[in-house]
């Protein structure tokens, strides 16, 4: 039985390097005192439109959820959303076509669209721009990918 030792020997940091910063986060850019951050929802996955909603309501956001394209146009004539979080594939009118009949709305003209789906070949991110959104996430959404787009339409909301 032969029995092999290895050493291993590791330099020691006196100064730990700082990282990059990371993107302003909604939270940060949240004022407590200010109007709520309207933001629609339309999933045909009920359960994680809701769950986000809770998520976002958690960063001082007005949430409104519909599970499918006519819902979500019905539902702008009495909620103005700021950004607009869009499933694609959802049955009936997808993504693209209910992001291309929202851009028509004049009310909205300053409101972020972001398309959230499983689809993320770069002829989806394409046809995701040619509908007229503004950022294409790949399910399952990483909240560190959302939280810069909130931001966004944050600021969006304050030059109004």
């Amino acid at each position: 039985m032969y029995c092999l030792t290895f050493i291993v020997t590791l330099p020691v940091l006196s100064k730990v390097p700082k990282l990059a910063s990371k993107p302003e986060k909604a939270h940060d850019v949240v004022d407590a005192t200010a109007e709520k951050l309207n933001v629609l929802i339309a999933d045909d996955n009920q359960d994680a439109a809701i769950t986000m909603g809770w998520i976002l309501e958690a960063k001082g956001c007005q949430v409104q959820v519909v599970e499918d394209g006519p819902s979500a146009l019905k539902a702008v004539a009495s909620f103005t959303p700021d950004l607009v979080l869009l499933d694609i594939g959802m049955p009936g009118m997808n993504g693209y076509e209910l992001c291309t009949a929202l851009r028509q709305n004049r009310a909205l003209a300053d409101t972020v669209f972001v398309a959230q789906t499983g689809w993320g070949q770069p002829s989806h991110i394409q046809r995701s721009k040619e509908a007229g959104f503004d950022h294409h996430l790949v399910k399952p959404l990483d909240l560190s990918d959302l939280e810069p787009i909130v931001a966004e339409a944050w600021r969006a909301k304050r030059k109004q």
